[in-house]
């Protein structure tokens, strides 16, 4: 496709190609090429009347409405995006224009006019079907199953916190323990080394003397050469001591030590970590442990019965999600540590037994309907009279 150039044709100007004008002898007004969305374009033009462009068009005209709004206190803004930019699903309104207020104004109905009053009553019941789902929803929200399956939920909920809980801490104690230890073989190794290296110069110091000594002394000979053994003996004993602390410590050479250089301030960091770690699941399990609650008060009396059944129905479900969970992370976790688990935050932290309670309102239940047979709400049957009564 090319250019398209501006021509006079009688009393109208439109835009032909070159090629097209040439048998109708046409007279070229401008020497700009159109800008056409496809094909060549003139680059100002295209640059001008592109969609972003025309957004920061838009976008101050939008900042320079809303200062305005703001300076004379009116609450209502405006927006430059689309409602589908926006994610609102409501259908916006066309331009009306002056010619269809001017219409209205003279007793007229105009299309544009009509079709946005048309728009307006749509989106208004729009909302209203929002506001009425919403209100089923929170309806079913609250019905038996639901909120048997929230309460069991926030109790497995529970249950994970605590066991991160218990093994942050178990992490914080053997990282503390494991501290401590090598803490104490370093003090260790450095204290045999320091006594080896005395005892190496005092074996030293012996055997120059020995050297030293003329061969004919003998009784100073073996003074020395007793000294000596004893020295050797403990300088042997220091470096099967040495040996098994550089074992204990993970290391084949005295040169491996240095590896520990800063370890008191790396564990503390990661002791630091854990602490932190720690305080922020008991801050997770209050927090559930309140949200349990007010899920639990928001049953009515007449459903505990049912509530307590649905939950002892699907508990087993979360129970097996629980088991999953803690064995991915740990292979091998045993059943016991589960069991304890589940047994403490049952009885320590929610402070509720299923059986008992429901043995409990089950007995209530029945208490009521054998001692108080009428309810309150119901109005009792008037006593007959008896004949002798009427006769009277």
């Amino acid at each position: 496709m090319g250019k398209q150039y501006q021509y006079k044709v009688g009393k109208k100007k439109i835009y032909i190609t070159p090629t097209e004008v040439e048998a109708q002898n046409l007279e070229r007004i401008s020497k700009n090429p159109k800008s056409t969305r496809f094909g060549r374009q003139n680059p100002i033009c295209a640059e001008w009347n592109s969609e972003e462009q025309i957004f920061i068009f838009r976008k101050a005209w939008e900042e320079a409405v809303n200062k305005s709004l703001e300076q004379k206190n009116i609450g209502a803004r405006v927006d430059c995006r689309s409602f589908a930019f926006r994610g609102i699903d409501e259908q916006p309104t066309i331009h009306e224009g002056v010619t269809a207020r001017i219409i209205e104004q003279r007793g007229g109905v105009s299309e544009r006019c009509e079709l946005n009053r048309q728009i307006r009553k749509d989106n208004a019941l729009l909302r209203q079907l929002k506001a009425l789902v919403k209100s089923l929803a929170e309806t079913v929200k609250n019905t038996v199953p639901a909120i048997a399956d929230r309460l069991e939920t926030i109790r497995k909920n529970i249950m994970v916190s605590l066991y991160h809980l218990y093994d942050t801490k178990l992490k914080k104690q053997n990282t503390s323990e494991r501290s401590k230890q090598t803490k104490a073989d370093l003090a260790k190794y450095a204290a045999i080394a320091e006594k080896l290296s005395a005892k190496v110069t005092q074996r030293n110091i012996l055997l120059e003397r020995k050297k030293a000594l003329p061969a004919y002394k003998v009784i100073p000979h073996r003074e020395l050469a007793k000294e000596l053994a004893q020295l050797t003996e403990e300088i042997q004993t220091l470096n099967r001591e040495r040996k098994q602390t550089l074992e204990r410590l993970n290391c084949k050479s005295a040169a491996e030590l240095k590896k520990y250089d800063g370890y008191t301030s790396q564990t503390e960091t990661v002791l630091q970590q854990l602490s932190e770690q720690e305080n922020w699941y008991s801050a997770e399990i209050d927090q559930t442990i309140a949200e349990f609650a007010e899920v639990q008060s928001s049953v009515e009396p007449t459903d505990k019965i049912a509530v307590i059944d649905e939950r002892l129905t699907i508990r087993p479900k979360k129970d097996g999600e629980f088991d999953e969970y803690v064995k991915s992370r740990e292979p091998k976790a045993t059943a016991r540590l589960l069991e304890n688990m589940k047994r403490r935050t049952d009885d320590s932290l929610l402070h509720e037994d299923l059986e008992n309670e429901r043995k409990s309102l089950l007995w209530e239940k029945t208490r009521k309907a054998l001692y108080h047979p009428h309810d309150q709400s119901e109005p009792r049957p008037r006593k007959r009279k008896s004949r002798d009564e009427w006769e009277r």
